[in-house]
């Protein structure tokens, strides 16, 4: 399954065409854990940790966002 699994509930991601992979868990983790911070919402930190590592894989090399 694409996307997030926490706590037995899958948070999918739209199909992106996939160019690289290097620095998406990075982006993921970065994002899920400032947006938790921020809100205190694991829930919408999943949604934003999922959107960031889907911008990242769709560009050549570690992508900055």
């Amino acid at each position: 399954a694409l996307g997030c699994d926490f706590q037995g509930t899958n948070y999918p991601v739209d199909s992106v065409e996939v160019k690289d992979t290097s620095g998406a868990g990075d982006s993921f983790i970065a994002a899920l854990v400032i947006d938790f911070l921020r809100a205190q919402d694991i829930k919408s930190a999943i949604r934003v940790a999922n959107e960031s590592a889907s911008r990242v894989v769709k560009s050549r090399g570690v992508a900055i966002i």
